[in-house]
């Protein structure tokens, strides 16, 4: 009788799936290029998943400013500090459908650059997990 309960079990645990539930997993990732598409930095978070988390990361560009991205399950907000530029923000309908944005950037010894905003990244090794 054990055998058959332990057999009914796996058969129903199996059934299941593995899918937990709850929000799908999104990567949200930033990046600047100079004048001429030369990528000078990126940056890849995962948005957390419990309601009230949030995240915050930063990578330095070599032209002397940095990216700065702030997230929770629903937003995502990139912007630029040490340039000017304007700051990148999606909300949670627009992570869902695949977010893009792009912004001119001016470091403050005139350099022009974009900055880039978009769902999808791959994190790296060193990235936040």
């Amino acid at each position: 009788m054990r055998q058959r309960s332990a057999l009914v079990l796996c058969v129903f645990l199996g059934a299941c799936g593995g899918d937990a539930g709850g929000p799908r997993p999104v990567t949200i990732g930033a990046r600047v290029t100079d004048e001429n598409d030369v990528e000078e930095a990126k940056l890849c978070i995962r948005l957390p998943v419990l309601l009230g988390s949030r995240v915050k990361e930063q990578r330095d560009v070599p032209a002397g400013f940095r990216i700065e991205m702030s997230a929770a399950r629903d937003w995502v907000e990139v912007r630029f500090p040490g340039a000017d530029a304007e700051v990148l923000r999606g909300n949670e309908s627009a992570l869902d459908g695949g977010y893009s944005a792009e912004t001119p950037i001016t470091d403050e010894a005139g350099g022009l650059h974009t900055g880039y905003a978009f769902t999808g990244c791959a994190l790296e090794p060193d990235e936040t997990e």
